[in-house]
């Protein structure tokens, strides 16, 4: 991943992390055409390699670059990390509640990103 994908995260991750909104695809950012490649996910920790390979068996997750903190002893690494119930993106996704949206995103816009390619 680039510094650009992180950068951007960031952005989006901090936006969602202020306002507590509850879709990413409600940020604003994504009206810029050059974020085409990220609008299947709408994540940038994902970034083209996932959206260039999802129709085919490669598409696994494998170089994602935030450390999720989660046990893949199970199938979950086909679906992605952060798509494990105990990912704080999970949280986030399922929490109605806004201070608890707020506090995974900011927790999501901080996550240590490593070179997993």
């Amino acid at each position: 991943m680039s510094k650009y994908e992180q950068e951007q995260h960031y952005k989006l991750w901090d936006w969602l992390a202020e306002t507590g909104i509850e879709y990413k695809a409600d940020w604003p950012g994504w009206k810029d055409e050059k974020y085409f490649y990220y609008h299947g996910t709408h994540c940038f920790a994902c970034g083209k390699d996932l959206f260039l390979t999802l129709s085919s068996n490669q598409a696994k997750c494998r170089t994602c670059p935030i450390d999720w903190k989660v046990d893949l002893k199970s199938d979950f690494e086909y679906i992605g990390m952060c798509g494990h119930h105990d990912s704080i993106y999970m949280k986030w996704m399922e929490t109605k509640i806004k201070a608890d949206r707020q506090k995974y995103a900011a927790l999501i816009r901080d996550a240590e990103w490593k070179d997993r390619d």
